[in-house]
């Protein structure tokens, strides 16, 4: 198994072309898992915290993921429940 994870970071709109100090961060955290040889079940288990977990996380399923209220999201081709503050699933690499 192979896990690579990277912060995209690009130039915003507008910038010249010799322009690398005006860079756009999205804050994104980006993990790519690949199955090389065999295969393995992948659990997956998202937990975010908000406020410095200071209060409750709400996340709700969406198409394409799962949304904290007021935090981070997390977009996934695998379908993941949510029970409380916890998204999980597995996925067979």
């Amino acid at each position: 198994m192979a896990v690579t994870d990277f912060m995209p970071v690009g130039r915003v709109p507008g910038a010249g072309v010799h322009n690398y100090v005006t860079l756009d961060a999205p804050f994104w955290l980006v993990r790519i898992v690949e199955g090389l040889e065999g295969s393995v079940t992948v659990r997956i288990r998202y937990r975010p915290t908000v406020d410095f977990a200071r209060r409750k996380t709400r996340l709700t399923r969406t198409s394409h993921g799962i949304a904290a209220e007021g935090g981070p999201s997390l977009t996934s081709d695998v379908v993941l429940s949510v029970d409380g503050e916890l998204a999980e699933g597995t996925v067979e690499l």
